[in-house]
Parts: structure tokens; C-alpha cells; sequence
């Protein structure tokens, strides 16, 4: 509940019904105005791996927000839409004359792969955000693949 200027990590995060915790960032990605809902989130939670509670597993994946699956579904509307109008101008004119419509679905294909990729820019982000909280509390940790 604090303001952006005063928070250390510059994250925002709640508490989820599955345990662990939800973390965001606070930009959005030009969806409504206003936003409040976040491109994607970090679920993290924590399982202890032994029975003296020193280790601990941090499982940390990618939740999808609401305005990452808005632009994914216009994606897949605009390379649909953009191949039946391909698909109409070749059958009614003939493929030899209009062969060049046959690449309108692949804009709709690249927004798609445009969005996913920003999504996967801001997970690593995150990712980066809680390394770097972890290395300032001095929780010493294992990276594995």
C-alpha cells in the first residue's frame, strides 16, 4: 500500500489462495485506462526440502494477467481474420494474381510472437527482481535449470 517511490524493489505482490505469494511489476502494458491489472505475474512459493527447515525449494512461475491474454487473443483474431480475407481474395481472384495475400496471417503471427516475447522479457525481470532480493538479505541459494 506504499507509494512506487518508496518501496526498495519496486514490486507490488499478495497473497494468493495456493500458497506463496503473487509478485508484479507496477507498469502496465497499454490495456485500459485505468490498468490495474498487471502484464503477467510471478507466483513464488517456497517448499521446505528437509526436516530442520534450513533448505528450502523456491518454485517461481509465470502467471498470465488479464491484459497479456487481451492482446494474445487479438492476435489470434487479427491472423484469423487476416486469413480468411487472404483465403477470399485468392479463391474469388485466383492464386497467381493474388499471391501476395497470402501472407497477411503472418502480422497477426508476429503481434503474437511480439506479445509473448515482451511477457517472457518481463518473467526474467522478475526473476531478476527476486535474485536480487534474496542476495540482499543474504539467503544464500543454488541456481539450477
Amino acid at each position: 500500500m506504499r507509494e512506487t517511490s518508496t518501496k526498495r524493489f519496486n514490486l507490488s505482490g499478495e497473497h494468493t489462495n495456493f500458497g506463496g505469494f503473487i509478485v508484479y511489476k507496477t507498469m502496465m502494458f497499454g490495456y485500459s485506462n485505468p490498468s490495474t491489472n498487471p502484464f503477467i505475474k510471478l507466483h513464488i512459493r517456497c517448499i521446505n526440502v528437509d526436516d530442520s527447515d534450513l533448505k528450502s525449494k523456491l518454485i517461481l512461475k509465470r502467471v498470465d494477467g488479464e491484459p497479456f491474454e487481451v492482446h494474445r487473443a487479438i492476435a489470434i483474431v487479427f491472423a484469423v481474420v487476416m486469413a480468411i480475407v487472404s483465403s477470399y481474395q485468392i479463391l474469388n481472384h485466383g492464386f497467381m494474381d493474388f499471391v501476395v495475400f497470402s501472407i497477411l496471417p503472418i502480422f497477426g503471427i508476429v503481434y503474437y510472437f511480439i506479445v509473448e516475447f515482451i511477457a517472457k522479457i518481463y518473467f526474467n525481470s522478475l526473476c531478476k527482481k527476486v535474485e536480487e532480493i534474496m542476495q540482499a538479505e543474504g539467503v544464500v541459494y543454488n541456481q539450477q535449470c
